[in-house]
């Protein structure tokens, strides 16, 4: 669209209106990168931001690597982010940030279809000697009837990792019989729990 409208474009000194287009939800992106598997794509959410202009310059017939030294590049769209791309340790930070919030928004939708508890989903944390951080919290009136954590580590233990959730629950807020605890990661986790819940990101990226 710049080559359009900046001189010698076409569209230079026509264009009246810019309209700023706002990021595409996880979800919705598969058009965008339809031959990226869902863990792939996530990681291109990350970098693109999701930006519609963003994910037009994606490359479908590159790999997801060559993608990210293209977007990077001097000249590029994102260069001014290439150095947390390029730092793995900051990268790696910076996807597991964006698959909390991902686990945030995908667990509201489920409470809106009904397959999670009514209540209002945020992030709790206390800080102090005890610190407790909750990825997931769901609130109904006075009671947290929904504990979450999203787990982007690619190794991640079913039942041990319930039971600290569980723990870290419990301090919070007390002990609740009723309460749900899920666990997002990159695949589903067992449990034998019927109050537990895990999603992956497959399951994530339905929308």
């Amino acid at each position: 669209m710049n080559r359009l409208t900046e001189g010698g474009g076409p569209l230079y000194g026509r264009a009246e209106l810019h309209l700023r287009l706002e990021p595409f939800a996880f979800e919705q992106c598969r058009p965008f990168l339809p031959n990226l598997k869902a863990v792939d794509r996530l990681l291109a959410y990350s970098i693109t931001g999701g930006y519609p202009r963003h994910l037009l310059a994606w490359d479908n017939q590159l790999g997801l690597e060559d993608n990210m030294r293209n977007l990077v590049r001097p000249g590029s769209l994102l260069y001014d982010d290439a150095s947390l791309v390029l730092n793995m340790g900051v990268w790696d930070t910076h996807v597991g940030s964006v698959f909390e919030d991902e686990s945030r928004r995908h667990c509201a939708r489920l409470v809106t279809t009904g397959q999670l508890p009514n209540s209002l989903i945020g992030r709790w944390w206390r800080s102090g000697r005890h610190a407790i951080e909750i990825d997931v919290a769901g609130r109904s009136d006075d009671r947290f009837v929904l504990a979450g954590e999203a787990k982007w580590s690619s190794t991640i233990t079913g039942e041990r990792q319930f039971s600290r959730l569980k723990a870290s629950a419990n301090a919070a807020w007390g002990e609740d019989p009723d309460r749900i605890h899920v666990i997002w990661s990159r695949k589903r986790v067992r449990t034998k729990d019927s109050n537990d819940r895990s999603f992956s990101i497959d399951d994530m990226a339905k929308g």
